[in-house]
Parts: structure tokens; sequence; C-alpha cells
């Protein structure tokens, strides 16, 4: 894995933006034409310079889950309002319990991280125990004019080396298969296509693991 870590901190470039962490889902789609519209989720331009004012970092050791939640709102937000079949991406999130998992995310998930430039909010990662020797990571995030510089994969390094570290022999994940880019670094990174290890409604859904 690349980079410096000290105490959960590492190297990492991204942007900013708000949303209330307290909206529950059905909230937050009523309100995705609107926010499209204004565009509330845009913020500053990230340029390669801005990597030097950047982290990543612990964000329950650091009392910043809560810019983790927005950030996940607005995750839902662009998914639901990028996809081509929004009810299907509703579907899923109902099926996964997301209104229960934004209200606790620090008892969903054993590692939360938060990218921040110049100490602000630009993207996030986690993951969970699925079992003793597999853990899967969820709701990797870089927010839209932040992405093409490499920050999503550097997210998932630091989340396969802290699983890794944590005694996990291997790391799973689900996506969808519009999310093209993303599942194509999960390949280059060693990722291999498995059989569905969950629930999800979503007939094409894709599942990943990568043995460590």
């Amino acid at each position: 894995m690349t980079g410096m870590m000290t105490t959960g901190t590492t190297t990492i470039g991204m942007m900013t933006g708000t949303i209330n962490p307290r909206v529950r889902l059905t909230e937050i789609l009523g309100a995705l034409a609107a926010r499209v519209q204004t565009g509330a989720a845009k913020a500053f331009a990230i340029t390669l310079a801005d990597m030097e004012n950047s982290a990543i970092i612990d964000a329950v050791e650091q009392d910043r889950v809560n810019e983790v939640r927005e950030l996940i709102e607005e995750y839902l937000e662009w998914m639901i309002s990028t996809h081509p079949e929004p009810q299907k991406v509703r579907e899923v999130l109902a099926s996964q319990g997301t209104d229960s998992e934004l209200a606790d995310l620090a008892g969903h998930y054993e590692r939360i991280w938060l990218a921040t430039v110049d100490d602000a909010p630009a993207g996030c990662i986690m993951y969970k125990p699925l079992s003793e020797t597999t853990a899967e990571f969820k709701r990797l995030y870089v927010r839209p004019t932040g992405r093409g510089h490499g920050f999503g994969r550097r997210l998932v390094e630091i989340t396969i080396g802290a699983i890794k570290e944590a005694g996990y022999k291997e790391v799973v994940l689900d996506s969808d298969p519009k999310l093209a880019t993303a599942i194509a670094m999960y390949g280059r990174m060693g990722f291999e296509y498995i059989k569905p290890y969950n629930d999800n409604p979503a007939q094409d859904a894709v599942f990943m693991r990568m043995k460590l």
C-alpha cells in the first residue's frame, strides 16, 4: 500500500459541500430535483496542487462522522439522479436499510475514513465485518469534480491495508454495473468477480473479492 499513515491520517485530495445529516432517505429522494438544479452538491474544483493540503482521517477518532453522513447522503442523491434506472437504486438502498445505517454509522462499520482538502469533507469509505475472515467495504465516494486524480484508489488502498492488518483473509464488495470506472479500478487492484454473497435485489449487481 502506498502513502503514509499516522494515527489514521495520510495524503489525498478532493472537495466540499453540505447536506443536512439528519435527513431521512425518503426526504433525500424527494429533494433530488431541486438540489441538482441548484448545484448544492458542487464545491471548489480540485487541482493536483490541492493534494499537499489533503488528508484521510479516521472519522470516528476525530469526531467527524456527521460529515461522512453528509457525503453518503450526497452520494445517494448522485446515484439516483444520474442512474438510468433510479427506481432500481431506490430498491437496493431500501434493501440495505439505509435509514438505520445513516442513523448510526459508527455502529454499522468497523472503520470509517473521511478524506479532506484544506480540512473540508471531500470523500469517504468504510468497512464492516461479515465474518471472522471476511470484511466488506462500502460507500466509496469522491465528489464528482475531484475524480480522475487517483483519490478513489488511495481510499481503497488504505481500507484494504486496515482490513488486512485487522486479520481478515478477504475483502468483498458489491456494486452497480453503471459504475464502470470504479469496477475497472477494482479489477486493476486485484479484485475478481464472484457469485452473489448477499441479497442485493438488483439482478445485474456486480460482486467482487480480493484475497488478502
